[in-house]
């Protein structure tokens, strides 16, 4: 999440990131990467984001080869976009707000009003 408030990435962006495509703090703070229409551009990010990066790099179980994703799932393998929506089905439902997973990725949560 970090990743993606911190730089503005849209989330197929960050999912397609590959390890070597993320610099190390300190050693860059601009992100290429492959946008819509396979275009790419790039993105600028924050060193604390870098940071957060790196210390999920050194916390993963799984090993993670510089030509490989960034972000893998609990077996390993490269997560996709499915995986990313998860946690937010049904949210609507328990906040009673028809709108809310669209918020919540555009980043522009409020509270619900009645």
């Amino acid at each position: 999440m970090a990743l993606l408030y911190g730089s503005g990435l849209r989330i197929s962006e960050a999912l397609g990131l590959k390890r070597r495509d993320v610099p190390l703090p300190g050693a860059g703070d601009v992100l290429v990467v492959n946008g819509k229409g396979n275009k790419a551009r790039m993105v600028p990010v924050l060193q604390n984001v870098l940071a957060l990066v790196q210390d999920y790099v050194a916390i993963c179980p799984h090993p993670l080869p510089s030509h490989g994703p960034i972000f893998v799932g609990a077996r390993g393998g490269p997560l996709g976009r499915g995986s990313f929506n998860s946690p937010w089905n049904g949210c609507e439902a328990r906040w009673a707000c028809p709108t809310a997973r669209r918020r919540m990725r555009c980043g522009i949560l409020s509270q619900p009003t009645s």
